[in-house]
């Protein structure tokens, strides 16, 4: 039995946008940051692997980084260059001999750039060795601890500021001139830099990667495509600067094109796994589902996944995987109307129906805006019925008896 996603036969029909994707960035012109943005466990790490594919059988010029699995250093920027330069020469683009003066070059500028935590953006372009000196200098002279006048210490601050500066110029002057040869020699346009897993990474390292992505790899012939989650990431950076800070707007600073993947056949995935598992499938409109609740690959495979555990260990013949699989959509997604649900606060069903909007509109013949319990009410835990012009409705059995089973087990 596989229990994960078998992408290989791309059920989410997302190899042909993977092949449109890479043909797109293959058409832009000069230095582009593009997000791929999707919430964690939509499948963009299978989605990227398309990508390389692609870019392989094109013979393009890409490296590929995890940041998550990096994200243990405190130096995200050399941790991305060791990467780099490694995949370069693996990959035979280019000779190591010719990467030796970049490579000094990086390591001169992470110990400029590279060290320490998030203290404000200025540490990041012109140091934070320089703020820091500026900073206690300008502290001691008002204590009178230093002798300096306040044009010496100056002075000292400001030539460190420039020296820093010529530091990260020397390096992206160096890293253009290395990245030209590279794609002469290999008689292409670009070499594209591509990023997985941004949003799972710890905040300060992942807001050190872009900004040094933004302040030393702004050359025309490198392109970033940054798998992350955007809204994941933008509380990511609202935990560094403050609830209150704009992490949108800061975020637009980064990315110039925001890329984004189908959820249309993701009830197809649900279906076949279904299938595969429990030899049914659900009757409810799984794509419109997960749309309305923002369901990922990863919370529909949990689901499916604790309703076979359940299975498994109910030795009844009444358990219903699609009951189950519902009541823990429900449990997962809308907390609140799942427990109001299972504590049987009504008399009988009909009342509970009415109480919370979900009987049909007689004179309506679509569920387009209709709330989404109600499409999973009446797919899964009731009959509804037309007595003239009058819904009723009947609890299907074992509902409760499934969330008596679910609570005491999971």
């Amino acid at each position: 039995m596989r229990l994960k996603n078998d992408f290989l036969k791309d059920q989410l029909d997302r190899k042909q946008t993977a092949i449109d994707y890479v043909n797109f960035i293959n058409t832009l012109q000069g230095n582009h940051t593009i997000a791929l943005d999707a919430p964690w466990g939509s499948g963009k790490s299978t989605f990227i692997d398309f990508m390389t594919k692609e870019l392989d059988k094109n013979k393009d010029l890409y490296i590929t980084y995890n940041a998550w699995e990096n994200d243990y250093t405190d130096d995200p920027f050399l941790s991305l260059m060791s990467n780099f330069f490694e995949q370069l020469e693996e990959k035979k683009y280019v000779e190591k001999d010719k990467l030796q003066s970049i490579i000094t070059s990086a390591w001169d500028t992470s110990i400029v750039f590279g060290k320490g935590l998030i203290k404000g953006a200025g540490n990041l372009i012109i140091g934070n060795d320089a703020v820091k000196e500026l900073s206690d200098n300008l502290e001691e002279l008002l204590k009178g601890a230093i002798k300096e006048t306040s044009n010496d210490i100056a002075n000292k601050a400001f030539n460190n500021i420039n020296k820093n500066k010529k530091t990260r110029d020397q390096f992206t002057r160096q890293l253009q001139e290395t990245t030209a040869e590279i794609i002469k020699e290999n008689e292409k346009e670009k070499i594209i830099i591509i990023i997985d897993e941004l949003d799972r990474c710890k905040p300060t390292f992942a807001i050190n990667l872009l900004e040094n992505i933004k302040h030393l790899f702004s050359i025309d012939e490198i392109i970033f495509v940054i798998a992350t989650d955007r809204k994941q990431l933008a509380e990511s950076i609202k935990a560094v600067y403050g609830s209150g800070f704009d992490a949108n707007t800061y975020l637009d600073r980064f990315f110039d094109v925001d890329l984004h993947l189908s959820k249309k056949l993701i009830g197809n995935y649900f279906n076949s796994k279904c299938q595969s598992l429990f030899d049914t499938h659900s009757d409810a409109d799984i794509n419109k589902i997960s749309i309305a609740l923002n369901l990922t690959i990863r919370d529909l495979e949990q689901i499916i996944y604790e309703t076979l555990l359940l299975k498994t260990i109910n030795k009844t013949k009444d358990f219903s995987p699609n009951t189950c699989i519902m009541l823990l959509i429900l449990k997962y997604k809308i907390p609140n109307f799942y427990q109001e649900f299972k504590l049987k606060k009504y008399n009988n069903i009909n009342e509970f129906m009415k109480e919370k909007n979900l009987v049909k509109n007689i004179d309506s013949n679509s569920d387009n805006n209709v709330p989404i319990e109600r499409l999973i009410f009446v797919s899964t835990f009731v009959w509804e019925n037309q007595n003239d012009r009058v819904y009723t409705y009947e609890l299907k059995p074992n509902v409760y008896e499934t969330i008596d089973f679910i609570e005491s087990t999971l």
